[in-house]
């Protein structure tokens, strides 16, 4: 491939990490993209609307390990938490389908969960479920799957504003417990450019849920949520999971010698 080639590629590449961060420059670029855009359907002999891309209002980042295809727009705390968690939903039932894609039934599930969420017909499961597959789990890190060192690490860190109770407590290896210290789950995840397993990450937005829906949050707007000083990052919740095949549900005893 011509070198010049190669330039152009790495040159859009920069440009389309510039306009989904929200970067300065990235906001001209997107700009002119519309403006030219106008220009062409203006030059048009057969009318048509022009394109129209709103810079100011792109959805929550995802975490750079995650596909950032997300196409949807969100505003509120509750339309990404109902979405996250109707992809967690659809992410475990094809889990437990076994397949390696999702399909129409698994995709039929995320619709009929993300929009029971936000009409208020339809919640998360209690925490009941998960403090009784966490009772009938390997007693081992939830994180990495040792059995060695183990202690109790609170999922929401409880400096943060996290319970001091059961159904935010796990068992983690010394070693994950310290690495993770009092950072929100899904910046951990980040860092380590890898995805939680399912229970984990089931627990995890649960607890969230629970929060925003005891303090009467739900309806804020995400752009401004950082003035609520929220025990967990909102723009770290994941809009997209991966493919089935690339998910953990839980990790199992593995040798830790």
């Amino acid at each position: 491939m011509p070198s010049e080639i190669k330039w152009i590629l790495k040159i859009g590449l920069w440009a389309k990490t510039q306009i989904e961060y929200e970067t300065e420059i990235g906001k001209e670029i997107a700009t002119e993209i519309v403006e030219h855009e106008k220009d062409r359907e203006n030059n048009r002999k057969e009318s048509r609307l022009p394109l129209e891309i709103d810079v100011s209002k792109y959805p929550v980042k995802t975490n750079p390990f995650i596909s950032k295809s997300v196409k949807k727009e969100y505003k509120t705390i509750k339309e990404i938490l109902s979405w996250s968690y109707a992809n967690l939903s659809m992410a475990h039932k094809a889990y437990d389908d076994n397949v390696e894609r999702y399909t129409r039934i698994h995709y039929s599930i995320r619709a009929k969960v993300f929009n029971g969420m936000l009409s208020g017909n339809m919640n998360p499961q209690s925490l009941f479920h998960d403090e009784k597959s966490k009772l009938n789990s390997d007693k081992c890190c939830v994180y990495c799957g040792k059995t060695r060192y183990l202690q109790l690490d609170h999922i929401i860190p409880k400096n943060k504003g996290g319970k001091d109770s059961g159904e935010n407590l796990v068992w983690a290896c010394r070693t994950c417990n310290a690495s993770k210290n009092d950072s929100d789950l899904m910046v951990w995840y980040n860092k380590k450019e890898s995805f939680p397993p399912l229970q984990v990450l089931r627990n995890y937005m649960k607890l969230v849920i629970q929060y925003c829906n005891e303090r009467g949050i739900m309806d804020e707007n995400a752009e401004t949520s950082c003035d609520l000083n929220l025990p967990f990052a909102i723009e770290y919740i994941p809009l997209e999971f991966p493919h089935p095949k690339d998910l953990i549900y839980k990790y199992k005893i593995v040798n830790d010698e």
